[in-house]
């Protein structure tokens, strides 16, 4: 008799653990080390001079290596590593209930052919609305269309010179 209660309690408790999982936003850590071997603490070791190509570390004999581990966790690395990854700008899809990244999954891409110096100085956000294989409008966050315009156009804007690319997985060519 009480096996109903525990089969009732079970499926509860998955729905509601599925629920959690599909629409909790994911989180992630990464970290890492460099071991560096340098038995005379002065001068480039040989394990340092990959580094070196790499312009992480200069190279001058007179540095101590103690000076130079410190010089990998810089600010320059990361902003090497955001610029190469794109990740200055974020691509989101609307959902049902929430307000999904689409980092890998985008549905169109921005492309920017010249950036403004006052680029990265404050968060500009506005929607792309897809309308047919040619053709979107770009919306305030408010959902009024501010204009239209077509893939592959070059578009000025306070932000710099950019074009919007359809991403190949939307429109594969057969689309009405």
């Amino acid at each position: 008799m009480h096996w109903r209660w525990f089969v009732f309690g079970a499926l509860v408790t998955l729905s509601v653990a599925y629920t959690y999982l599909r629409y909790a936003t994911p989180q992630y850590s990464v970290s890492g080390a460099i071991m560096i071997k340098d038995n005379n603490k002065s001068g480039i070791s040989s394990e340092l001079a990959a580094f070196e190509d790499l312009g992480i570390i200069g190279g001058s004999s007179a540095n101590n290596t103690d000076n130079e581990i410190y010089i990998l966790k810089s600010r320059k690395i990361i902003g090497n590593a955001v610029d190469s990854l794109g990740l200055t700008l974020s691509y989101f899809v609307d959902g049902r209930i929430k307000r999904t990244e689409a980092y890998k999954t985008t549905p169109v891409v921005i492309d920017f052919i010249k950036e403004e110096a006052n680029f990265i100085e404050k968060d500009t956000a506005f929607v792309i609305s897809i309308i047919d294989k040619d053709n979107f409008e770009f919306k305030n966050l408010e959902g009024d269309v501010t204009s239209m315009a077509m893939f592959n156009t070059v578009i000025e804007s306070q932000k710099g010179t950019f074009k919007v690319r359809l991403s190949p997985t939307i429109y594969r060519g057969d689309a009405q």
